[in-house]
């Protein structure tokens, strides 16, 4: 009985956190596209090749409370012979791979879409 609860008491952390990690990304993804509101910069798109990909951790707080939070980057190689190093979410580094080929839409530092990887229409990125 007591392994059923404790069994019980683990998806529910699990679950728990997974929501956490659902509304963080949501957040991020808000607070990116009000940058970008903001900021008003020119939305580029260009023919890119993914180079290489990198997970950095940062370590942040101190020493009485460490705390550190992972860095998803990738460099692209522009069509134009320039090279764009990029954060990405979790999901997006995931779903890009080295010397993947294909249209990369960003203004700045914030990655739109590579190759409809990250849900944002081209259509709509351009306007």
């Amino acid at each position: 009985m007591s392994g059923l609860i404790l069994l019980i008491l683990a998806l529910l952390t699990c679950f728990v956190l997974l929501i956490a990690l659902v509304i963080r990304e949501v957040m991020r993804r808000r607070a990116q596209m009000e940058q970008l509101e903001e900021a008003e910069l020119p939305i580029r798109q260009v023919q890119a090749t993914v180079l290489d990909k990198k997970i950095q951790r940062i370590d942040t707080g101190s020493y009485k409370m460490p705390s550190h939070h992972l860095e998803y980057r990738v460099l692209f190689q522009l069509s134009g012979g320039g090279k764009k190093l990029l954060s990405l979410s979790a999901e997006q580094y995931d779903a890009v791979a080295i010397m993947e080929y294909g249209l990369l839409i960003f203004p700045g530092e914030i990655p739109l879409d590579f190759h409809d990887h990250f849900g944002v229409e081209q259509e709509a990125a351009g306007e």
